[in-house]
């Protein structure tokens, strides 16, 4: 665990249905294999794909395997999406509400 503190990353207290990646995870040690699975937090009122989840996973991998990625098309792909969700939220009150609840409840954790 010394290696996920020292990149900024928790273990996830997810409990629910698994996948591929999991049966992976749990076999892996059996094999003398290491193998870790990256994930973004994204809040359930946002569907489909999310640029800045895997912009922000791309570049902590490559912080962490020290490898040189340009993400500026990334960048530009979340810039993109986030002005989208923003107006999306700003036309509807009702969604800004549960949008602050979530990241007001998200910033106390």
């Amino acid at each position: 665990m010394p290696l996920l503190k020292q990149h900024g990353l928790r273990p996830s207290e997810y409990e629910g249905p698994g996948s591929f990646a999991t049966y992976l995870l749990i076999r892996a040690p059996r094999h003398r294999v290491e193998m870790i699975s990256i994930t973004a937090e994204i809040p359930g009122y946002l569907q489909g794909m999310n640029p800045v989840s895997i912009e922000t996973i791309t570049r902590r991998l490559a912080h962490i395997l020290s490898l040189p990625v340009n993400i500026s098309q990334l960048r530009d792909a979340s810039n993109a999406w986030e002005l989208q969700v923003s107006d999306v939220v700003a036309k509807d009150e009702e969604m800004a509400k549960t949008v602050r609840k979530f990241e007001e409840h998200y910033d106390n954790e």
